[in-house]
């Protein structure tokens, strides 16, 4: 993809890769399809599998005839998309998958016709799938032996670097972790190149013997002079390997270019393939920024790709989601600050723009008066957020208040944040992504006015029916009994305080719930709107009906203050009669009829279900509502509780 930040999973800091370092790379990736590759590497002698393209089914069995009448014994066939997952795919034909085998060419033509001009969805691409043009058509080779072999620049070494292994068609970082000794690397000299010795050496490290031990010395000086001649930052062969009857073949190959060198190496640059690029990716390219489309609704606007990253975390740490990486660089102007906007509001997705530059190169009031007319012509129609500070910061924010645009200026990072996420319209927080800020939404839940829509009555006390037992106590079944549901829940998302929530179930596993959650602990009572909130936070609810047998129940209470932290203790008369007391956490139920003998079954289902299985549960900390809340949780393990049930 378009402007991806490319860093190296290897370090060759020392003797053998155990940990990330960046490495020397271009400002972007360029696109080639699979069989682009193969040709750059057929092109500079370098041994990959014999294949021919099509783009029809006619073409495709005219390959394949020819390739069976000379040198293959057997057919792959490759779908041409850059999306992963290939193999496992399903075209809109109704064919699995796309990539076959057949040894058969007579049946090549009835095969490619369910592929070509059929769209192809993997796990990687879009729902729609991608549009396949082209078909490669090639040999299909057993491997008898593979290794790994790479040439990547490095700042350590002022240069290239040969990496192998003789384990490979694996992650190499998996190796470098659970076999070190089994990584190699070795410093080309850029003034003299790699020499014949080192290539030899290389060979037998990567544990090629007799004949071969030569063939694949020259494969790799052959890899080096290319790595070279097309100003690549990256080349890396896995699996570089050997077939049953010897021969040395590079079976798939990636290759990075150095995109500062475009003026000389414009063949390689003009094969790039942007069919499945999204079209704001191409042009922000086009407009000296960078741009990669995300899944959130909070628009980006940053200057420098450390502190993008920096807001984007911060977003979301405050319930936020991005919508984008925009990056307009330490040397922006007014054009592409508007244009970045143009960019931006193209998404029908974004529901709101937080701006957040930093003006060390850049004067904070080009920035600012971008922004203003850019608001101005495109006629905005969702909240800005904007955060500028830095060189001329004070004049770009006088900028900023005497537009008369309705634009929200904020100087702090965390609060411009915040900010953000709560402008965002309720509704826009739902299945997508919900969020979450531990200051509610900004008139929509103060956990004061308007609670008592949840129990449909009075803000300020519980009537009495809802919390306490109004009948007789309930006798337990001799039958005891102990079930456990698990299913996916429904989706999560915040509704305001306006509006009554109502569940299918009478005890859900999750689903829509109050803006703001809760303080953990034992409660008069706590409607199911607030405690599924806490559910996805990781916490159990502890739901008893208040009929039941008091020494259960004071049981049913101790267990919940003494497994974890992240509890919530309340009646709840909804439960059946011969199911007194549920757990719930987020996805998850265990319904019992009384709790003694069942307390290693209750410990187990909470080490298996609570904390981690909440989508949230990185949030540790208590929410603000606390209506109701007779026993705040104290500390069992950590914030975290990491250890469920330690004294059980």
């Amino acid at each position: 993809m378009l402007s991806k930040i490319l860093t190296s999973k290897l370090s060759l800091n020392s003797k053998f890769l155990t940990v990330a370092s960046p490495i020397i790379s271009s400002k972007c990736s360029i696109s080639l399809q699979e069989y682009q590759s193969k040709k750059i590497l057929q092109d500079n002698g370098i041994n990959v599998q014999r294949f021919l393209m099509a783009s029809t089914p006619d073409e495709a069995q005219d390959a394949g005839q020819k390739l069976m009448n000379t040198i293959a014994k057997e057919l792959v066939i490759k779908a041409q998309i850059l999306a992963g997952g290939r193999g496992r795919g399903t075209f809109s034909s109704g064919l699995k998958g796309g990539v076959k085998l057949t040894k058969d060419p007579s049946i090549v033509k009835e095969l490619t016709s369910k592929m070509i001009n059929h769209r192809l969805v993997t796990k990687q691409t879009k729902p729609e799938g991608v549009l396949v043009e082209k078909l490669m058509i090639a040999e299909a080779l057993d491997i008898a032996r593979e290794t790994y072999f790479a040439i990547l620049l490095d700042r350590a070494f002022d240069g290239p670097v040969m990496i192998g292994s003789p384990v490979g068609g694996v992650d190499i970082e998996e190796v470098a972790e659970k076999t070190p000794e089994k990584i190699f690397k070795e410093k080309i000299d850029f003034t003299t190149g790699i020499t014949r010795e080192q290539a030899i050496q290389m060979a037998k490290n990567l544990e090629f013997t007799g004949q071969n031990v030569e063939i694949a010395a020259e494969q790799i000086t052959r890899l080096y002079r290319l790595f070279r001649k097309l100003d690549c930052t990256q080349l890396e062969i896995n699996p570089f390997g050997e077939t049953p009857d010897g021969r040395v073949v590079c079976f798939d190959a990636k290759l990075n270019f150095d995109d500062n060198a475009e003026f000389r190496q414009k063949e390689v640059f003009t094969q790039q393939d942007l069919s499945e690029t999204d079209p704001r990716e191409v042009q922000a390219v086009q407009l000296g920024l960078n741009y990669i489309q995300m899944d959130g609704n909070i628009g980006c606007m940053v200057n420098g790709a450390g502190l993008a990253m920096a807001t984007m975390d911060i977003i979301t740490l405050n319930g936020g989601s991005p919508a984008n990486f925009l990056d307009c660089g330490g040397n922006v102007n007014e054009k592409q600050v508007y244009e970045a906007f143009k960019l931006l509001t193209s998404d029908d997705q974004v529901k709101a723009i937080l701006v957040n530059i930093f003006g060390g190169i850049v004067n904070c009031a080009t920035i600012a008066n971008g922004i203003v007319n850019a608001c101005k012509t495109i006629n905005l129609k969702v909240p800005l957020i904007v955060r500028l500070q830095g060189t001329n910061a004070q004049k770009a924010n006088e900028i900023i208040l005497n537009s008369g645009l309705n634009i929200i200026p904020e100087l702090d990072f965390d609060t411009a944040a915040k900010k953000a996420f709560q402008s965002v319209p309720l509704k826009e927080t739902g299945p997508k992504k919900h969020g979450h800020s531990q200051f509610g939404v900004i008139n929509c839940d103060d956990t004061i006015n308007g609670i008592g829509i949840d129990w449909n009555g009075d803000d300020k006390s519980f009537p009495e029916e809802i919390y306490t037992c109004t009948n007789k106590s309930i006798e337990v079944n001799k039958e005891s009994f102990v079930n456990e549901i698990c299913r996916t829940p429904p989706s999560g998302y915040h509704v305001c305080l306006s509006d009554a929530i109502s569940y299918p179930e009478s005890v859900p596993i999750g689903g829509p719930h109050r803006p703001v959650w809760v303080t953990y602990g034992e409660y008069k009572y706590m409607p199911p709107q607030r405690w599924v909130h806490a559910i996805e936070h990781g916490a159990a609810a502890f739901l008893f009906n208040p009929c039941g047998d008091l020494k259960e129940i004071e049981k049913f209470k101790k267990m919940a203050k003494n497994c974890l932290r992240r509890h919530i203790i309340t009646p709840y008369k909804q439960l059946p009669n011969d199911e007194l007391f549920n757990i719930v956490t987020f996805g998850c139920k265990l319904k019992l009829n009384k709790v003694s003998n069942y307390e290693t079954e209750i410990v187990d289902f909470l080490k298996r279900h609570a904390i981690k299985e909440g989508p949230e549960f990185h949030i540790t900390e208590d929410g603000e509502y606390k209506f109701g809340l007779i026993e705040q949780a104290k500390l069992i393990s950590d914030m975290e509780d990491s250890n469920i049930c330690p004294n059980f």
